[in-house]
């Protein structure tokens, strides 16, 4: 049970200091402050704040902090939301135990009016706290991210990705396939030759249809690794239950990750397996 009051939408103000009220819960920022040491007590001291950001690339441009005080709940969700009140980027975290702060990184490629919005999953129809911001346009700043590495077109040849049933102490998979059963839940293995050029991996889903194109949409998760020195990554209780047919699953580098509508058909990705589910 929520006990303190929730924001109204596009009521919250910026403030220096958190305090009980809504009107304090969230901060942005567009870069770390130069020579401030990070305070996890108070880490807002520690970042540019902002309501006016530039466009980018790819790189990180926004930064959210969102105080979370007594809300009891493991993981909080950020999304940001155009002019329509559409989700066009969203950030799922699961911030430490005993911390008062939730934080967000975001690649903001074009230029308009957005609203950042801070959610406790365990009741996703009201937001703990909203706030607007503007992105300005900029030189070489809308067009979406260039192709870098780790994620090259048709795919890495440095990245294996495996469906299995487990994977053992030595990180080999256990029961590898690309056939699997009907409503029985399966893992993934994820394996790069070198160290990971990345902080987030991205694993999406995509029903195929009869000419071996994706056509629909089924999901897609997100999973924090550790650069320099990860360089595999498995899932351990289940990704995810499918039905009947055949399905593209990719892994994508989580910051180039398609926006708003997702369509599949990846040209760049770091790996992929088609998966035929009977």
């Amino acid at each position: 049970m929520l006990l303190m009051a929730l924001a109204p939408l596009g009521a919250v103000a910026q403030s220096s200091t958190p305090g009980s009220d809504a009107s304090q819960r969230i901060f942005l920022g567009d870069k770390q402050q130069p020579n401030v040491k990070y305070d996890p007590a108070n880490p807002v001291a520690s970042i540019h704040q902002t309501a006016v950001i530039k466009a980018a690339k790819g790189d990180i441009n926004l930064l959210c902090l969102g105080y979370i005080g007594d809300f009891k709940n493991l993981d909080y969700r950020w999304e940001i939301w155009d002019q329509n009140k559409k989700t066009v980027d969203m950030f799922v975290i699961q911030p430490k135990a005993g911390s008062k702060w939730s934080f967000a990184e975001f690649a903001l490629r074009k230029a308009g009016k957005f609203t950042v919005a801070f959610l406790n999953t365990n009741d996703m129809t009201k937001p703990i706290a909203t706030l607007p911001i503007t992105v300005t346009d900029s030189t070489a700043a809308t067009a979406a991210a260039t192709a870098t590495a780790p994620s090259v077109l048709g795919g890495n040849p440095d990245v294996s990705l495996t469906v299995c049933s487990s994977v053992d102490d030595s990180w080999k998979p256990v029961g590898a396939a690309t056939t699997w059963k009907v409503n029985v839940p399966f893992n993934v293995l994820i394996v790069d030759k070198k160290p990971f050029n990345l902080d987030f991996l991205g694993i999406d889903i995509f029903r195929q249809g009869p000419d071996g194109k994706d056509s629909n949409f089924i999901s897609e998760y997100q999973q924090q690794v550790s650069p320099p020195t990860s360089r595999k990554y498995a899932t351990v209780d289940g990704l995810t239950t499918l039905q009947q047919g055949k399905y593209s699953v990719y892994v994508i580098d989580w910051r180039k990750r398609e926006l708003g509508e997702h369509d599949g058909n990846f040209k760049e990705y770091l790996a992929k397996v088609t998966l035929t589910v009977q």
